[in-house]
């Protein structure tokens, strides 16, 4: 099943960059600067464009002349409330999806997440999402990935486990990425 609402909109091509959920099976996507907001509606086909598209700056004016409002690299949501995680370059933020305020100033993101200071992802992401289990997040990079335990509204997280290849982690996927030797 595709997502038929987002064909021939700025998320067709070159697709999605990110996104995170919301309540629901609603959720915020983006591509490049452009952000929607959508009803994804699983396992029916129905889905459907609530807002936009439109600038991430005019969705979420509080991001307007920032790194953010060119784009985003990755989000995933908080376990505090309506908050959210998002990632551009070695910089991040916390904003709140229902409000579309910043809830803290743009930080790099060693300063909000010391534990990843001397890793592969000190200097940025390239994607990620919010796992199942509470207040853990994956974390990617090139081919390689990490899972974190965050502690919210702190700094204290820590790593579960070392940077590991993706093929590694999840080998069923080695078929479908670009391995390099």
């Amino acid at each position: 099943m595709s997502f038929l609402s987002i064909a021939r909109t700025p998320f067709d091509e070159p697709g999605i960059d990110c996104s995170f959920n919301t309540e629901g099976s609603e959720a915020y996507v983006f591509s490049g600067n452009n952000c929607a907001y959508i009803d994804y509606d699983p396992k029916t086909g129905n889905d459907r464009i609530l807002v936009g598209p439109t600038t991430i700056a005019e969705m979420f004016p509080d991001l307007r002349d920032t790194v953010f409002a060119e784009g985003l690299d990755g989000a995933f949501r908080s376990t505090v409330g309506k908050e959210v995680y998002i990632f551009k370059g070695n910089q991040y933020t916390r904003i709140t999806y229902d409000t579309k305020k910043r809830k803290i100033d743009i930080l790099d993101i060693t300063q909000g997440f010391p534990v990843l200071k001397g890793t592969i992802f000190e200097n940025g992401i390239d994607a990620c999402f919010a796992s199942h289990a509470e207040n853990e997040v994956y974390l990617f990079k090139g081919k390689d990935y990490v899972r974190m335990k965050l502690t919210p509204l702190a700094t204290s997280d820590t790593l579960l486990g070392d940077v590991t290849p993706i093929v590694e982690g999840w080998p069923p996927l080695k078929d479908i990425l670009l391995v390099t030797e």
